[in-house]
Order: structure tokens, then sequence, then C-alpha cells
């Protein structure tokens, strides 16, 4: 089945923008993790923590538009495509609707994996929900490619170790 997507550009060193059929502009970028050095002393070996973040920054109008989120995806690919890269995205909103667009991305995950995309079914992705005593909470999903991560690391271990050094002073447990 093929899958349409938008056309998008690189912008930056990780940033990408691309505009909707309904002339709404998109902005994602994968922020590369401050601290992964942390996680290669601690693991032992080299890995790239990217957060995916995106937003819309010209919203001219609303409504499902199934070419979104294979875009975002193709982009994802990208990163998946390199050794031991681990791309996580966060939900989390002041304004209480953090578990409604966890499962806008969930959605979107499972269209993704029937999409037959070449990496579509080699994707590993483990979800995570981040209390943090007195602030926002959080759900967290984190990706991997199972053919380019080194398989003597358990990822859940591995999700849960760079969550508790994204989160400290949080309670973490599987979504």
């Amino acid at each position: 089945m093929e899958v349409i997507t938008y056309e998008y550009i690189k912008t930056g060193a990780n940033e990408f923008r691309f505009v909707t059929d309904n002339n709404n502009m998109y902005f994602v970028n994968f922020v590369k993790y401050w601290q992964e050095d942390v996680v290669r002393f601690i693991s032992g070996i080299e890995i790239n923590v990217f957060e995916l973040y995106f937003e819309v920054e010209n919203k001219l109008s609303n409504g499902f538009d199934n070419k979104i989120a294979p875009t975002i995806f193709r982009m994802l690919e990208l990163y998946f495509s390199f050794d031991n890269t681990v791309v996580y995205f966060v939900t989390q909103r002041n304004d209480g609707r953090s578990s409604q667009l966890f499962r806008v991305y969930q959605l979107w995950h499972k269209l993704y994996k029937k999409s037959g995309r070449a990496f579509s079914d080699k994707i590993l992705k483990s979800d995570r929900f981040v209390d943090s005593d007195g602030q926002t909470d959080a759900f967290v999903s984190c990706m991997t490619h199972v053919d380019h991560f080194d398989e003597k690391i358990d990822f859940d271990k591995l999700t849960d170790f760079v969550l508790v050094e994204i989160f400290p002073n949080s309670t973490i447990r599987k979504a």
C-alpha cells in the first residue's frame, strides 16, 4: 500500500518544516539529548538519543489529515538508519490533554505499522508514564530500529534508564 506524505524541507541540522494541503505549517525538530554521555557511560555503548518535538506554526484549519503522521514517520526513518539511535517523544501538557495527545501518537504508530513502509515492521517501541511530583505528568514513547540497535541491550530497561536520567525524582511505569 502506497502511503502519501507531504514534501518537507530540512531547515537546520535536525529541523524540518512542511506545509499541509490546508496550509497549516508544521515544524519538526529532533533535539539531541544533552546528557547522552551519561547514558553511554552507564550502558557501555554509544547511544544517540533524540527527542522528537513538533508544533503547528501556522494553523489555518482543524481536522484529521492522513498525511501528517506518515510525513513525521518518514523523518523518523532518517534517524533510525543510524546505529544505536533512540528517539523519544513526550506528551506533557499543562492543559490536561497529555493522555489525549498520547492516544493520537499511538494511533499514528499503528497506522505506520500497517503502512508497509520499509521500517514499519522493525520499530521497537516502549511506552511509559512519568509521574513528576508537583509537575505536569507525561506520557513518553521511546523508539528504535531493531536492525540498528545492539541486541544485547534490553530495550525496556534502557528506556527506563534514559527516562530516569531525563526525569530525575520521578516515578516511571509502563503506560
